[in-house]
């Protein structure tokens, strides 16, 4: 295996606000271990690709692509690879304001989150790591507000929208909601603090259809109502619901009701 790590370990102090004292990219396989009976800082860990395995609190959790977990200070651990490869973006940090940001937002301390979607916020900790012109000092404020926007989403995976009504719920109404608008996933899972490849496959399971075509049926049936109850023309109907052109909303229409828009009005 290999691993690209970033060593900060000269600079820590117990003066500092915050203390990075490692950070890296770890190409695991299946001699990779790692195990303690404590830890004296906080370390995030997201799975870019492959599988491990995650222990703590007497608790075994499988993880695979896309999933991040926590170590908390102090908490005996142990993770390890699950088959012949792992790769993963982590990053230690520790100081007086980890502790208030790890208390504030995950104050369950939370193990494991599956479909977090903070790649974008691992990839610029390891980009301000590896960059030789920074100072310490100045390296440290810009990852710590970047682990400040990990724990966001964290929390709000975990207290918010998530705990109150289930995801495949959300991003109904998501959907709902935003019918006359470009359906943008990214956007979507953005908006819900989840991945894509997450939202795809929670709503397949709930709904037994990708999201995307749950909102173009949405809009075929708005469509039908329009074509039946108004005398709007098909192309008014066809730009009010955002189609690119007339044509592709009438071939659109033909695939979910076996007809075009200008025979399905006649036979109403």
């Amino acid at each position: 295996m290999r691993e690209d790590i970033y060593v900060f370990s000269q600079y820590v102090s117990s003066s500092r606000a915050v203390n990075i004292p490692m950070a890296g990219i770890s190409y695991c396989d299946s001699s990779y271990l790692v195990k303690r009976s404590s830890y004296d800082s906080y370390v995030i860990e997201y799975t870019i690709d492959g599988e491990g395995v995650f222990e703590t609190d007497g608790k075994k959790y499988d993880i695979a692509s896309g999933d991040t977990y926590f170590i908390y200070r102090g908490k005996p651990h142990k993770y390890y690879c699950k088959d012949k490869s792992w790769t993963k973006i982590w990053v230690v940090v520790g100081g007086e304001l980890a502790d208030a940001l790890f208390r504030a937002y995950l104050k369950k301390q939370v193990a494991v989150l599956h479909g977090l979607d903070i790649l974008s916020y691992m990839q610029q900790i390891i980009s301000l790591a590896s960059n030789k012109e920074l100072s310490y000092d100045e390296m440290a404020d810009e990852i710590i507000l970047n682990v400040h926007k990990i724990l966001i989403c964290a929390q709000k995976q975990t207290h918010g929208l998530a705990n109150t009504r289930k995801l495949g719920e959300a991003i109904k109404n998501y959907i709902d909601n935003n019918l006359y608008k470009p359906l943008i996933l990214d956007e979507l899972a953005e908006s819900l603090h989840y991945s894509k490849n997450h939202i795809i496959n929670v709503f397949r399971d709930d709904y037994g259809c990708t999201p995307y075509a749950y909102y173009e049926k949405q809009k075929m049936l708005i469509a039908s109502d329009l074509l039946v109850r108004s005398s709007e023309s098909f192309a008014s109907i066809s730009a009010k619901l955002g189609f690119d052109s007339p044509q592709y909303f009438s071939k659109c229409f033909k695939k979910h009701f076996g007809a075009t828009p200008t025979k399905f009005r006649s036979n109403k």
